[in-house]
């Protein structure tokens, strides 16, 4: 498990240990049991989608970012993690910038710890931040919806207004003719 942790750029043993069991691959103590496991992706019974496993913040592990071809910025967790292939794919640990290497380095003082801990706490604030630009979004989405429906409602009850009066003119003019026709018959 220790080795699965440096090469996959798990956080810690538990979180590769995790891993594992999510793809069937049998763990017994800290021993990955390749030939006594078979690999499969699990499966949602019902919408038949592959069920993704979840990543955890990286809080021990500092991600090098290099741009590869139009690929843009790409990590070794990425890579590792089969998230990116063709070129820039390699799991090089040689600090050549020149290539498409991609390095991970556990972070050693406080200092990089802090680091760390503050870009992940930005991170989550610019989450939060995302998630409330969307609820505000979904809010004034919802009320532009009302009141379009209201708007329509209120078009609807005039529409039936101007029928009903239309209606009641016509009948009035109907009567005021029946009445002038009674009138004329009686002057004859």
């Amino acid at each position: 498990l220790e080795n699965l942790v440096e090469l996959l750029c798990y956080e810690n043993e538990e979180e590769a240990r995790e891993a594992c069991l999510h793809y069937g691959i049998t763990v017994q103590d800290d021993q990955v049991l390749w030939r006594h496991s078979k690999f499969c992706e699990p499966h949602d019974p019902v919408k038949n989608t592959i069920i993704q496993l979840k990543p955890r913040k990286m809080i021990r592990t500092i991600e090098c970012k290099l741009r590869v071809g139009n690929d843009g910025f790409v990590t070794r967790l990425s890579v590792c993690r089969g998230a990116v292939s063709g070129e820039g794919a390699t799991l090089s640990k040689s600090g050549d910038l020149q290539s498409p290497s991609l390095l991970t380095a556990p972070i050693t003082s406080d200092a990089d710890r802090k680091m760390a801990k503050d870009a992940a706490e930005q991170a989550r604030q610019e989450a939060v931040e995302m998630e409330k630009a969307r609820q505000k979004q979904k809010a004034e989405n919802l009320l532009a919806e009302k009141e379009r429906f209201e708007q329509m409602e209120k078009e609807k009850l005039k529409a039936k207004q101007l029928e009903a009066e239309r209606k009641r003119k016509a009948m009035l003019e109907e009567k005021h003719r029946a009445e002038e026709e009674r009138i004329k018959r009686e002057r004859q």
